[in-house]
């Protein structure tokens, strides 16, 4: 039997986003959002925000421009 997906709501996709941004850890804001952490990351790359590998958080990508533009 399948399980059934929980779909993120607007608040909560906002919810990760701000919590991406208080530099928290990936570990962090998988707590603190209540979700898996697959579903954490899958939504956070649809929000536009990626992990720094060399610190472990997030990083918002949405807005920035690419050198020399």
């Amino acid at each position: 039997m399948k399980a059934m997906l929980k779909r993120w709501s607007f608040a909560e996709q906002r919810r990760l986003m701000e919590v991406s941004k208080s530099s928290k850890s990936f570990e962090e804001i998988v707590k603190r959002t209540g979700r898996k952490p697959d579903s954490v990351r899958k939504m956070a790359l649809k929000l536009g925000i990626t992990i720094d590998a060399q610190s472990g958080k997030y990083v918002s990508m949405r807005g920035l421009k690419a050198k020399g533009k």
